[in-house]
């Protein structure tokens, strides 16, 4: 399905190409051949522009994917880690708490 908003603004830029040919051919006394030239001139810069700018967009898009990911992965790491060493203290409190309730023998006292 073709999207209306797209598509609109496709016939849009179209018309308004047409109406800027026809001022320049009109009011400006500009031959075919020269406006022909001046358009291949203007529309070739834009690609090539364009290609830059999408290619900066791409190398930034990248690299905020990748910090991005380290970030997580560091996050992910360090809560890895504080959540073993307080498995480890909680452990190890628990021990001593149960070595403190066993009751002494009669060798201990």
């Amino acid at each position: 399905m073709i999207n209306m908003a797209r598509f609109l603004n496709f016939l849009f830029s179209e018309y308004c190409k047409i109406q800027f040919l026809n001022f320049m051919i009109r009011k400006m006394n500009i031959s075919f051949a020269k406006l022909s030239v001046l358009l291949a001139v203007f529309s070739t810069g834009l690609l090539l522009s364009c290609a830059e700018l999408k290619e900066a967009g791409r190398t930034i898009g990248h690299t905020t994917r990748n910090v991005t990911r380290e970030i997580g992965h560091g996050t992910r790491d360090a809560a890895r880690e504080i959540g073993h060493g307080t498995r480890r203290v909680v452990d190890s409190i628990g021990q001593e708490t149960k070595d403190a309730a066993k009751p002494l023998s009669d060798g201990e006292q």
